[in-house]
């Protein structure tokens, strides 16, 4: 009985730090498009002020 529950503890932490992991990652990809898009606006707002 204890070795599964032991088991069922590391698989739990193991699932716990894999989805840590994906956010983590899903917020950096979420920065980068936010970081992309803001440069983007501020490349056509630079080539509108020079028009």
């Amino acid at each position: 009985m204890l070795p599964s529950r032991a088991y069922f503890s590391k698989a739990k932490r193991h699932a716990f730090m894999q989805i840590k992991r994906s956010r983590t990652a899903f917020f950096m990809t979420l920065i980068l498009s936010i970081l992309m898009l803001l440069l983007r606006l501020l490349d056509s707002e630079l080539e509108a002020a020079q028009a």
